[in-house]
């Protein structure tokens, strides 16, 4: 049987849903139509369609235009199951926030109750485990402003 080695993969880097940069006050994000439509809602994010007034300004943020910009013809801007949607930035920074602050309230509750989570999950699971070693190391729980994953821009210096 024939036999074949990859040498160079020419879209190694290649990541079509990255964004370039993001429209002023706007984040955009990759959100799957079918599950925010029937399980999530759509919430804060705003579906962008190509009749949109902003749409040019947006798709020069894009990495990567998407070929199929109408092939269901409701205007949404598709990539795969995937549309293209929008949220105020202010809003991502109040959410980033609640989530800073649910991460502090949840790590300082934790180490109130000087419980040692990592020590009750291995003895649940019924794992031989070396307690006193275990609860001779305090948990530390740290948490850091959390960061948009999906179509994160890089911040230039």
């Amino acid at each position: 049987m024939a036999e074949t080695e990859v040498v160079q993969d020419l879209y190694q880097e290649h990541n079509p849903l990255e964004f370039r940069s993001h429209p002023k006050g706007k984040q955009l994000y990759w959100a799957n139509r079918l599950w925010r439509s029937e399980k999530k809602g759509w919430g804060q994010l705003r579906p962008v369609r190509k009749t949109d007034s902003d749409w040019e300004e947006i798709q020069g943020c894009l990495a990567d235009a998407p070929l199929d910009l109408d092939i269901h013809e409701d205007n949404l801007i598709r990539r795969g199951d995937l549309v293209l949607c929008t949220k105020v930035v202010a809003e991502v920074e109040r959410k980033q926030k609640w989530n800073y602050m649910k991460a502090t309230r949840n790590a300082r509750d934790l180490t109130a109750k000087k419980t040692n989570p990592m020590e009750a999950e291995l003895s649940a699971s019924g794992e031989k485990i070396d307690s006193d070693r275990l609860s001779a190391l305090p948990p530390e729980f740290k948490s850091e402003r959390a960061v948009i994953k999906s179509g994160v821009v890089p911040q230039k210096k």
